[in-house]
């Protein structure tokens, strides 16, 4: 199937230098920057003002609820206005209001209440991003890795370095960091030229009959079941390392490594996807992710688990570029915005079932259990994912 959008110029197609382009990858990089403070350092926060860990696992189960609901509607809002920048203007604008108003919060009713308005403009800032830059690609589609792995820069940046302005100065460090990238976020969204962020004009919307089509629903389930075993993964992958022995030290650098081991993917995804296709390379990130979830439940020692970090370069990055090309070519070009949308409220439903399983299975049987089990969940992915090439078929 064709990853040609209706609707693209006819000629001279969008390359990776064009000024629209460069924009974008400023864009991730600085939105994925405020992930790593958020996603490394907030529960930190909570915890410090007071928050109980049963009261943190009811925030963290809000983020994902509130994302698997707000997503959709997101994409469908984006597909039938074609006011992509503008929405995604809105939704960082709130997102960075809600992260401010938690500073002084301290409750935990405003902690959630901020908590669901952060979520629900945070779920649809990815797929919103992933959309964009499809669209600006035209047909040069394959080439998102090489946009992507800014967003993977950003992330490893203040994952890495603020930790220690947070030990110094307390969560003023943590919000203003936020508070900044997010800033710049909106700064380079605002300076994306208009003509070139507008979605194709006359798209056609018919969410019922796509989410009824067989490779969606193969797809999607696929993802549901893979979405489990990521969300044990990176739920308990810090506490596991601890359990085996390793120290606070050992976890920085183990998902340090993790990330920086990503860009050799990102970078190559172009010609990974032409040469071999974005299903295969999907199927291919399933299997992976069984052996190395597999592997962690067999690993001696801490150290062990941190070699086998270096995995997620092929699991994740096949995982990510693969998926986001293969839900592109799912929309043809007809609901696409809405497509990355409902791929994301998929994985979100996935997140909220797998931290409650991986949560339990940790307390009863422990880590390699766990793990033992989520690899078992991926691995029924990749046999799901082989139903996407039958139903091609009945397509």
């Amino acid at each position: 199937m064709s990853l040609q959008h209706r609707g693209d110029p006819p000629s001279n197609p969008l390359t990776p230098e064009e000024p629209a382009l460069r924009q974008m990858r400023a864009v991730y990089f600085f939105y994925f920057a405020s992930v790593g403070i958020y996603a490394v350092f907030l529960n930190v926060h909570f915890y410090n003002i007071g928050l109980s860990g049963l009261e943190i696992g009811l925030v963290n189960t809000l983020i994902p609820l509130m994302g698997m609901l707000g997503s959709p509607l997101w994409g469908v809002l984006a597909d039938r206005s074609g006011q992509l920048r503008r929405l995604l203007l809105l939704a960082a604008a709130g997102s960075l209001a809600a992260v401010m108003a938690l500073f002084p919060a301290r409750t935990l009713t405003w902690i959630l209440i901020l908590i669901g308005v952060f979520a629900f403009f945070q779920g649809p800032l990815v797929p919103l991003l992933d959309t964009l830059t499809l669209n600006l690609l035209g047909g040069r589609r394959h080439l998102y890795g090489r946009q992507r792995i800014f967003g993977t820069l950003g992330y490893i940046l203040t994952a890495l370095t603020l930790g220690g302005l947070i030990e110094r100065y307390g969560s003023p460090a943590l919000f203003g960091g936020y508070g900044l990238v997010m800033l710049l976020v909106l700064a380079s969204l605002r300076f994306l030229p208009p003509r070139q962020a507008a979605m194709p004009a006359g798209i056609r919307l018919d969410l019922g009959l796509f989410v009824r089509e067989w490779r969606w629903l193969a797809f999607a389930l696929s993802l549901f079941f893979l979405g489990i075993a990521l969300n044990g993964l990176q739920a308990f992958l810090a506490i596991y390392i601890q359990d085996l022995g390793g120290g606070e030290r050992l976890i920085g650098l183990a998902f340090a490594l993790t990330a920086i081991s990503e860009t050799p993917i990102m970078l190559a995804g172009g010609w990974l996807i032409q040469r071999f296709g974005s299903r295969r390379l999907l199927r291919l990130a399933f299997l992976l992710y069984a052996v190395r979830l597999l592997l962690y439940s067999l690993a001696p020692s801490a150290g062990w688990v941190v070699g086998f970090g270096l995995m997620h370069g092929l699991t994740f990055g096949l995982y990510w570029i693969s998926s986001v090309a293969y839900t592109d070519e799912l929309a043809a070009g007809q609901m696409t915005a809405t497509a990355h949308n409902l791929r994301a409220a998929v994985l979100y439903l996935a997140n909220l079932l797998g931290s409650l399983l991986g949560g339990w299975l940790y307390d009863m049987s422990g880590g390699r259990v766990m793990f033992q089990v989520m690899a078992a969940s991926a691995l029924l992915a990749f046999f799901l994912s082989g139903l996407i090439g039958r139903s091609r078929e009945r397509g």
